[in-house]
């Protein structure tokens, strides 16, 4: 009996990085147009596996790899890349050109103008495509890659946590129209795993953590768990506290330069008159739309940047900031160096084996863990999106350790159930922030 060939085969494969085993006898399929979810905790080796599918490992990544690695029949990882286009984690890793055409285009293989703009409108990015790539926000960066990839033609696409920073009201038609495309998928992200129901549309779900797959229903009672969790009571003290405010926002306005050569004549202010009190003890969260300005509010009111106009009271001595990617926040050569805070804290959130680690050297989740750890140091902690990369739950322990702590904190999120766990949540939109109720029945407002 002839056996047929899978498109990609992975057979007893082990990876060892830095002493530390992250794949161990690793059985791995897919077949052509297939359509697989990849699951598994922080630090589970998903990125890992995405690496060594891409040739990324060993070609580029180094460590001791064994096994058979199989794809599209080829086998020199150095040719990987012809079949497989991978969107990371972190998409201005990926992002080369300054016009986000170029950056398109450089990843197309002869495709028509009229097929990216038609991939563009399928996917809500057709406004971005006139915009400099270094004037989106981190969510716009992860449409652009995204779109790009689509363009690659390649016969896989992987997405590592591809859609981690955007909104989500963008992610149901996005992956409808992912799933529906001719290529074999692979795919992976903690957050909408939870509450998108087109996510049951996989052909399959491989389960990291069980190192085999399954083709069970992929968190079929994710709706319900949701809500259980929610209504548990005694979870967290989240009544506000009517304390002292201790940062006074008023009239902020902010736009970056140059902005009017990416969208025409018309420049259109990104802040446009931002009123924000925060009380001691308080927990704040912010959300809106990607490049509604969210990430740079945070900055403005750190210091970071500095407004165009409007006053900033800040009656807190020491302000700490958790950047979304954490790597850029990392000077210390080794977590217990980068985190100089009582070990219960470090227990807390689990990290006492990464103690020893470099930073740089940690998973994406791992190292958001580490980055969330160094801002407790602080007194008013500013979190952009603490919880992304991270499982589920951690929004629970976060809101949990931060009432405990009495910590003070502004919140940047995308995640809803993040943001129903909060004292007050503001939307951020057209540049001014409203207060508002989140619905903690609906995670895709």
């Amino acid at each position: 009996m002839i056996r047929e060939m899978k498109a990609i085969e992975l057979k007893n494969l082990t990876f060892e990085f830095f002493g530390k085993r992250i794949i161990e006898n690793l059985d791995f399929s897919l077949d052509e147009g297939e359509k697989i979810f990849v699951k598994g905790d922080v630090g589970s080796g998903k990125t890992t596996l995405f690496r060594i599918l891409t040739g990324l490992i060993p070609v580029f990544y180094k460590g001791k790899l064994r096994g058979d690695v199989t794809i599209f029949g080829e086998k020199d990882p150095r040719r990987f890349r012809d079949y497989i286009h991978l969107v990371s984690q972190i998409p201005e890793e990926q992002i080369v050109f300054e016009d986000v055409l170029d950056e398109i285009l450089s990843a197309s293989q002869n495709q028509s103008l009229e097929t990216i703009l038609y991939n563009a409108r399928k996917i809500n990015a057709e406004h971005l495509l006139e915009r400099r790539t270094s004037q989106l926000s981190d969510g716009e960066k992860q449409l652009v890659v995204i779109l790009a990839a689509l363009s690659s033609q390649r016969k896989c696409l992987i997405l590592d946590e591809a859609f981690s920073h955007l909104h989500p009201s963008r992610v149901g038609k996005l992956l409808e129209f992912l799933l529906n495309s001719e290529q074999s998928i692979i795919f992976s992200d903690k957050r909408y795993g939870r509450h998108v129901n087109p996510l049951n549309n996989f052909d399959r779900v491989f389960d990291l953590g069980n190192k085999k797959a399954t083709d069970s229903k992929l968190f079929e009672n994710s709706t319900e768990i949701s809500r259980s969790l929610i209504e548990t009571p005694n979870l967290v003290d989240v009544s506000k506290e009517t304390s002292k405010e201790i940062l006074i926002a008023e009239g902020i306005h902010f736009s970056y330069p140059e902005s009017a050569e990416s969208v025409g004549s018309e420049t259109e202010e990104l802040l446009n008159g931002v009123d924000i009190t925060v009380r001691k003890g308080e927990i704040v969260s912010i959300i809106g739309d990607n490049g509604s300005g969210k990430t740079t509010l945070l900055k403005i009111l750190c210091g970071i940047l500095k407004p165009e106009s409007g006053k900033i009271y800040r009656h807190e001595k020491k302000i700490s900031i958790s950047l979304q990617y954490p790597n850029y926040g990392f000077t210390a050569r080794s977590v217990r160096d980068e985190v100089s805070i009582p070990g219960n804290y470090i227990d807390f959130f689990g990290l006492r084996d990464l103690l020893e680690r470099h930073p740089h050297t940690l998973s994406a989740g791992e190292a958001k863990l580490v980055s969330l750890l160094k801002a407790f140091s602080g007194d008013l902690l500013l979190l952009d999106e603490p919880t992304v990369y991270l499982n589920p739950e951690f929004c629970f322990k976060l809101v949990e350790c931060l009432k405990r702590e009495r910590k003070t904190a502004i919140i940047a999120t995308h995640d809803m159930l993040l943001a129903n766990l909060c004292d007050t949540t503001y939307e951020l939109k057209k540049g001014k922030l409203k207060e508002i109720k989140v619905d903690g029945g609906d995670r895709r407002r």
